[in-house]
């Protein structure tokens, strides 16, 4: 029972540390203490690989069967990590294995969480010109990315919240959520 508690809040910490540093690598942060952020990402999606493979090699139990499958389609996403250049694949893929025995409730209220916290920071440092605001323009329209690299980013970043939101309220939604909802795509729409 311990041992079972301890895994998912190892887990949940990588977690919490991957979910924080991805929205704010999405942002237009140059440097962080003179570090380049395109490096200090790189540094991070090897240490949250190395915590991963630890979870999965140490604190974790397959079965034959299920290590080959995870072998089987590990080596092609690995191959196509470094032909491509998008983390972002290997990374997913690593939490999915190692998630084996996590509520995925806890990993959506906790992405809730970061989410609730780590948008309005980005957006708060674009309004205090700590980070850029990517602007864009559609035909005649200019959108605003609002410190995100592009305003698709936030509309992204938004929308994980929303879609974290409705997923933990599922059975208690009411009319003024729906209101809110509304809001939020407004606010999409505008900026």
């Amino acid at each position: 029972m311990n041992k079972k508690i301890e895994l998912k809040n190892f887990f949940i910490y990588i977690f919490i540390f991957w979910y924080s540093t991805e929205i704010l690598f999405n942002s237009t942060l140059d440097s962080i203490m003179g570090v380049s952020a395109d490096k200090i990402s790189d540094i991070v999606t090897w240490i949250v690989f190395v915590l991963l493979m630890f979870q999965i090699a140490f604190l974790q139990s397959y079965t034959k069967r299920e290590l080959m499958i995870i072998i089987f389609i590990t080596i092609p996403v690995i191959i196509a990590t470094v032909l491509s250049g998008q983390r972002q694949m290997m990374s997913v893929w690593m939490f999915i294995v190692a998630d084996k025995n996590v509520d995925v409730n806890s990993v959506i209220c906790t992405a809730y969480r970061i989410s609730l916290i780590m948008l309005p920071l980005v957006m708060l440092m674009c309004l205090l010109g700590i980070i850029e605001n990517a602007t864009m323009m559609r035909g005649s329209v200019q959108r605003f990315a609002l410190g995100f690299s592009h305003p698709n980013q936030l509309g992204l970043s938004v929308f994980q919240l929303m879609a974290c939101y409705c997923y933990i309220n599922k059975d208690k939604l009411y009319k003024l959520n729906y209101v809110y909802f509304l809001l939020v795509v407004l606010f999409l729409v505008k900026i």
